[in-house]
């Protein structure tokens, strides 16, 4: 399976490969069902059976292809494998061509109005991401989450996400025409280490920590250690994924000369 691939189910249209992968028993037979099962809107979900269907995954009765049942085995025996997570990743298009009227010129029984005393625009959800129009010149997209084992990869994977982000806006808000995806802006919030020995270390304390360069939490369910700082995030991520795995390998040396692991965080990973 190409990184390509593997990058668009796991960032775009994981949920519904995923949905779709485990209901091949015959008990979803219509992309509505699929649709009102994920509340996805239709139009996003036709975008993105569409796309899986040119990649050689689905077939077009729904059913996983050769390539496809390999694709999915993978993510499904890979689940919450990753090391990092990036999340609130913002990515900020020039529109060069939008329709007269803007925002009237889109359904307001579909998107939702955005706006203040200085702008209207409208909002609304596509493939898991935050869609804000602004104006007739930007839209911000805020993707939630993005997973990977190191920087570069995160790195790679938002490259690789912004011609298909770029598509599936044009495709969404008919008439619009962005400009060149290398034009956009490219901020990461928030970069996380999962499942970081540091963070259930401290947890196990009793403590919780944030400040405006990081902050140790379980707010997603498993411990993390998380840079929160925008501008330093991805560049300073792997010294602290690497200061992780060495206070691991401490922990796990300290734990085999005292021959007792009760009081110490999992060392097994």
């Amino acid at each position: 399976m190409s990184n390509k691939i593997r990058i668009n189910i796991r960032n775009g249209m994981y949920s519904t490969f995923l949905f779709i992968g485990a209901h091949q028993d015959g008990s979803i037979t219509y992309q509505t069902q699929v649709a009102k099962e994920l509340k996805k809107p239709l139009t996003t979900l036709n975008y993105q059976i569409t796309k899986l269907r040119q990649e050689g995954l689905l077939d077009k009765q729904l059913k996983l292809t050769e390539k496809g049942n390999k694709a999915f085995k993978f993510l499904w025996e890979n689940e919450n494998k990753n090391v990092l997570r990036a999340h609130n990743i913002q990515v900020i298009f020039l529109v060069v061509k939008c329709p007269n009227k803007f925002p009237d010129c889109f359904s307001k029984s579909i998107y939702h109005p955005l706006g203040n005393k200085r702008y209207r625009g409208i909002k609304t959800q596509l493939n898991g991401a935050t869609v804000m129009f602004y104006s007739p010149k930007k839209i911000v997209c805020v993707i939630p989450n993005i997973f990977g084992d190191s920087d570069e990869e995160i790195s790679s994977t938002i490259q690789i996400l912004i011609p298909d982000l770029k598509e599936l806006l044009e495709y969404e808000f008919r008439g619009i025409r962005l400009g060149n995806y290398k034009l956009a802006r490219i901020q990461t919030m928030h970069i996380a280490i999962l499942n970081s020995v540091i963070a259930e270390t401290y947890l196990l304390k009793g403590f919780t920590k944030e400040n405006k360069d990081y902050a140790i939490d379980k707010s997603h369910g498993i411990p993390e250690t998380e840079l929160t700082n925008p501008s330093t995030a991805l560049r300073d991520i792997m010294d602290l994924l690497n200061l992780d795995k060495d206070y691991r390998r401490n922990l796990l040396a300290k734990k085999e000369k005292d021959g007792d692991g009760d009081r110490s965080p999992n060392t097994s990973k």
